[in-house]
């Protein structure tokens, strides 16, 4: 969450159209001004979720500044944001929308941290005022005395029977990382000791084989923040590490397993359909569980969880296989390119003609929960080390690194079956490339390399600008059986979700695309847009279909 950068990424393909999107049709339009009223106001509850949107989309900004071609506006609107509201930090360190008699309460503890989350990567701004990191520490201790041992309980505070406050825990882990005082690392491990709910223990009960879904409320966005906050506090106490590890990775497992559905997102039961509710079983029917298929808010919280585990995880294939799924399929498709926004629920994915919702406008807590998940894509897909950096996604893009290193990435992919790597280095350069499961070869000018699949390969050599790093991915389509045991299926052809869209070859922007039997099959993120009622779109088939199909570009060079 902190550490300031010295390189620059820029994404060309799917991701990074959808960002600079994102940033110039909805951040740069946002009035940050406007949104401090809840701090300059303090009207506590009747606030509702615009408590949070503050430090929502100032750490959405300013995730995404790193990565825009002209980021020097938006650079100088987040700069002026922060000191604003650092004029309204009280005298005993709080920065609350909640008067005195209703702190704690609500939203008090998710707006709080939203604050924190915000200036953390504020004071990680090149040429950041050393106030910021001041004004995280006073936020902090004033919290700590209300909350803690012989105080008011964690779990007795926020909304979700200790699930939103609980998640506190992330940003109190990076304070400590920040500062290297012990007393956050204590605090962030009482939090973990409380088990973040009042209902049980939530890491107990998973390691006892209590499901997802029956843990605390079944809150798939509160329990998988408060997984990512024990991932990263783990991260820096030594002392939990090996506990934490396998809790985090027990969750990876069973959500993946149990809840995530074939496009990346998950949840059901209510209209918000935010819930756990074994939704990898009910995905092909019309409703999950009588709720909505799917939520934003949960596509982002699950993304953010991967990004956590790819540094923390064992195998950090798997949290990055996961990543990329939601990225490319739940997190796409719910995207609105004309405004730039999310569709809060994503999309209905059943058996029969179902249809996305329309979008709304304005701005918005859930609308802006796919923001929060994109600006991650350029940190996951390309992470620089001391030697040289590791790429974890191929779309195609442009990093640029001290002592004039440049790395491009051409090809076209996901919707192409072959990735590019040129590299320019004035020294050997370090590269570690992800070799997806789909990958069929690895080539360095031409020549097969060793390699193997669900592993990295790693080359350390000195680069020609005319020598090229190429990967081929399989072109066929692979069959995927319903979790249900049910006699439908589903296609996906490297990461993407394939669907069949009413309107045929008629559909706009698809990023990849083939004909079978006189169907026109589009990727799962152009299907059914624009959001109307007349976009109609399936994903699972009972009909069985040959395994294998080809586009005829597929083997074009």
């Amino acid at each position: 969450m902190v550490g300031k950068q010295t390189w620059k990424i820029r994404l060309r393909g799917a991701l990074g159209t959808a960002l600079e999107k994102f940033c110039s049709a909805r951040l740069a339009a946002v009035d940050f001004d406007r949104l401090l009223d809840p701090y300059r106001n303090r009207t506590g509850p009747c606030c509702g979720k615009e408590v949070l949107l503050w430090g929502q989309c100032l750490s959405c900004a300013i995730q995404a500044l790193p990565h825009l071609e002209e980021p020097g506006t938006l650079d100088k609107k987040i700069r002026r944001s922060v000191a604003e509201l650092m004029k309204l930090q009280q005298p005993d360190g709080a920065i609350t929308a909640f008067p005195g008699h209703q702190q704690l309460q609500g939203l008090d503890i998710p707006g709080r941290r939203y604050v924190l989350k915000a200036l953390l990567l504020a004071a990680a701004m090149p040429g950041a005022d050393e106030k910021i990191k001041e004004c995280c520490i006073r936020m902090c201790d004033q919290i700590m005395t209300l909350i803690g041992p012989g105080k008011r309980s964690i779990l007795h505070c926020g909304v979700l029977g200790g699930l939103d406050s609980s998640a506190l825990m992330d940003v109190i882990t990076c304070v400590y990382r920040l500062t290297g005082e012990r007393r956050f690392l204590e605090f962030a491990r009482y939090i973990f000791s409380c088990g973040c709910s009042q209902q049980h223990d939530i890491f107990y009960a998973l390691s006892k084989g209590i499901a997802p879904a029956l843990l605390a409320n079944g809150s798939a966005v509160g329990l998988t923040d408060c997984f990512k906050g024990a991932a990263l506090l783990g991260t820096f106490d030594g002392e939990q590490t090996p506990r934490i590890r396998e809790l985090c990775q027990l969750y990876m497992e069973r959500i993946a397993a149990e809840e995530l559905f074939i496009t990346g997102s998950g949840g059901g039961i209510n209209t918000a359909g935010d819930r756990w509710c074994r939704g990898a079983f009910h995905q092909t029917g019309n409703d999950c569980c009588g709720g909505a298929m799917g939520s934003t808010g949960v596509t982002a919280g699950c993304i953010e969880f991967f990004h956590v585990m790819s540094s923390f995880a064992e195998d950090p294939l798997m949290p990055l296989a996961l990543a990329e799924r939601s990225f490319y399929n739940a997190l796409l498709g719910a995207w609105d390119p004309v405004t730039g926004e999310w569709e809060p629920n994503d999309c209905v994915m059943g058996e029969n003609s179902l249809r996305y919702r329309s979008s709304g406008k304005g701005i918005c807590y859930d609308r802006l929960r796919g923001g929060e998940a994109l600006v991650l894509a350029p940190s996951l897909a390309f992470v620089p080390t001391e030697e040289g950096a590791v790429l974890n996604l191929y779309e195609e893009m442009e990093a640029h690194l001290p002592r004039k290193t440049h790395i491009q990435i051409t090809g076209g992919y996901p919707g192409s079956c072959r990735a590019h790597i040129s590299i320019r280095s004035r020294d050997p350069f370090k590269i570690s490339l992800r070799i997806p499961e789909y990958c069929t070869g690895v080539y360095y000018c031409d020549c097969l390399l060793d390699w193997k699949k669900n592993s990295y390969l790693t080359i350390n050599r000195p680069w020609e600008p005319d020598e090229v790093l190429t990967l081929e991915f399989d072109p066929r389509v692979r069959a995927v059986t319903a979790p249900d045991g049910s006699p439908l299926q589903a296609f996906i052809r490297g990461p993407l979700v394939l669907a069949v869209d009413k309107r045929g070859a008629q559909v706009p922007h698809a990023t990849a695309g083939t004909v079978h039997n006189k169907l026109s099959w589009v990727d799962f993120a152009s299907a059914g847009k624009p959001f109307d009622c007349g976009s109609y779109f399936n994903v699972w088939f009972r009909k069985l279909l040959p395994k294998h199909f080809y586009s005829s570009s597929d083997y074009d060079r």
